[in-house]
This record gives structure tokens, C-alpha cells and sequence, in this order.
């Protein structure tokens, strides 16, 4: 690990307190969409014509993609704060470099630098 860099108890605790803040509005969030999935009691009713159909079928689309995407954020951040504690995070999980508290600070459940990070997207 990287010399010089090391979370304060009180970096720690702002980092904690943001990301159970997150979870809290993510886990808000995946309630009040529960009432809009397909075949909810909201969404039941005859079909009133093709269109209808296929904007009904696009909606759920982009529900599930939001569900899904806000379920990896869910893990990631439940992944954070089982770590924040631990020496290793903060960390870079690719090159071991310390992740820039304005980084952890925007995103506590970033695992790689922002290089990185880069580096993986632009692979993926």
C-alpha cells in the first residue's frame, strides 16, 4: 500500500454516514418502485391498444435496468461499509495506490483509482 495515506477516524466516519445516507435513499427508492413493476395492482387493467402495449413494455425495461443497476450500487455500498474500517480500504484494488479522499468522498464505494478505473472501462 501506498505511503503517506491514511483515512482519519473522522474521514471514516463522514464516509460511513454517507454511504448508509445512500443505501437508505436507495432502499426508499426500490419501495416506492415496487408499486410500478409489471403486474403490479398500479399497472393491472386491460390493454388499450398496441401502443399502449409496447410503451407499457418499454416502461418496464427501463424499470428493471434502474432495478438493476440500483441493486449493484446497493452491494457495492454494502461492500463499503463492511470495509470502511478495515486498513485496506481507500486502497486500489488494481495498483494498491490510495484513492483520493475527494474520490471516496463522491463515491465511498469506489475500489480503484480513478486510473484505473479508466483503464477497466475502456476495456469493458
Amino acid at each position: 500500500m501506498t505511503e503517506g495515506h491514511e483515512l482519519s477516524a473522522q474521514d471514516r466516519t463522514q464516509l460511513r454516514t454517507s454511504i448508509e445516507r445512500r443505501l437508505a435513499l436507495l432502499r426508499a427508492a426500490q419501495v416506492d418502485a415496487e408499486g410500478r413493476w409489471p403486474g403490479s395492482a398500479q399497472r393491472s387493467g386491460p390493454e388499450q391498444s398496441c401502443e399502449d402495449a409496447a410503451q407499457r413494455s418499454d416502461d418496464d425495461e427501463v424499470l428493471f435496468a434502474i432495478a438493476a443497476n440500483d441493486s449493484a450500487e446497493v452491494m457495492a455500498l454494502q461492500a463499503a461499509l463492511a470495509a470502511v474500517d478495515t486498513p485496506a480500504y481507500g486502497y486500489c484494488v488494481d495498483c494498491r495506490a490510495a484513492i483520493p479522499l475527494g474520490r471516496l468522498r463522491a463515491e465511498p464505494q469506489a475500489v480503484r483509482c480513478a486510473a484505473c478505473q479508466t483503464r477497466r472501462e475502456s476495456r469493458d
